[in-house]
Parts: structure tokens; sequence; C-alpha cells
């Protein structure tokens, strides 16, 4: 329905996402399958909850599927930028819904991203920065309810800077 609504082509991500055997994503088979069908297509609308099992058959993510999705495809198709739409306006020192103090990122490493996740920030899961590190693609941060908002960027980069 998405596709259709954005006049957009519709990849279904069973052709495109993989998992080995025990039930984990295959993050090279993924690139590399993905990076031959997409590069046909100027864009794309890419569900991102399943992809397909060893034995061709539909596997869903436990968790943060449409974030490991986002980064594969990036990955994939070489992006210089992956835009993680989310419902906050970045990464923040603490809960921004539990906490009116909470200072935002404006720009944070890929390490100590995955350091706020390890220790709870539930915003990108470790799972989806390895994709885009790998690939060198810098992952900002933004939000659907308000797309103004700057957001935070993720790279290689090693500062922090709160505001």
């Amino acid at each position: 329905m998405m596709a259709a609504l954005l006049a957009r082509p519709f990849v279904d991500a069973a052709e495109i996402i993989a998992f080995s055997e025990d039930g984990v994503p295959d993050d090279a088979r993924t690139v590399e399958t993905a990076g031959l069908l997409l590069r046909t297509y100027e864009t794309a609308v890419i569900p991102g909850f399943y992809g397909s099992d060893a034995s061709g058959g539909i596997h869903t993510f436990s968790r943060g599927g449409s974030d490991i999705t986002g980064s594969l495809v990036a990955a994939a198709v070489n992006a210089d930028l992956y835009e993680n739409w989310t419902d906050v306006s970045g990464v923040y020192d603490r809960d921004p819904q539990a906490c009116a103090h909470a200072r935002r990122y404006r720009y944070i490493s890929y390490e100590d991203m995955r350091r706020l996740a390890g220790a709870g920030a539930a915003v990108l899961l470790p799972a989806a920065l390895e994709p885009a590190q790998q690939a060198g693609i810098p992952i900002r941060i933004k939000n659907s309810f308000r797309p103004g908002d700057e957001g935070t960027l993720i790279s290689n980069g090693d500062y922090e800077e709160l505001i």
C-alpha cells in the first residue's frame, strides 16, 4: 500500500534480506544480493521487518528489523547517508520522554552510539549500526513527527556535541 501511495516500485524484502540457518541476518549475502537488485531502481519501497531464511521461507526480525534493513540497504547501494526516521529528534544523553532536561547529541561516533545502546538507549540497535559503519555510511537519526529538527549524525567521527 505504501508503494502505491508513494507511486514507487515495491521490492519484496524476502528477495534481498537473507538470514543464515541459525536465524541471524546474513549481512554479507544481503548486501551483495540487494546491491545487484536495487541498482536497477532509482527509488523503491522495501518492508523492513522480514527476509528469507536459508531454505527460502519467510523469517521475521525479532526486533529493530526496519532499522537493520535500512542500514543493509544503505550499504548495498553505497549510499552517502542513511536516514533513520523514528519518534525522537535524535540521540540523547538520557531518555527525553522521561527527562525534560535531556540533551541531544548533534554528532556521535558509531562506537559511542553502540555503548549508549548497550546501556539501554533504544533509539538504534547495535545490529543496525554494523552494515552502515562497515560501509563508512553516516546515519542521521530524524524525527518523523518533527521533520524540521536537525537530528543526530552518527559517523566515524570521534566527537560528541551535546546541545
